[in-house]
């Protein structure tokens, strides 16, 4: 399993919130200020990535 490679694969915005909000252990309030977003968007942004790379890492097992 390479999360990396799975990271990368998302779209444009859910890498960077995923890595921003998960990896740099940044606070909602600080991926908003640095992507200039909505909080609503951010914490979208980061369902949907963390939804997608759940899914892949899934696949990516079997």
């Amino acid at each position: 399993m390479d999360l990396l490679k799975f990271l990368h694969a998302l779209p444009e915005a859910q890498q960077q919130v995923v890595t921003l909000r998960y990896i740099q252990d940044l606070s909602i309030r600080d991926v908003v200020r640095i992507i200039n977003r909505s909080e609503g968007a951010v914490k979208q942004l980061a369902l949907r990535g963390l939804r997608a790379l759940r899914e892949r890492m899934d696949d990516g097992e079997r």
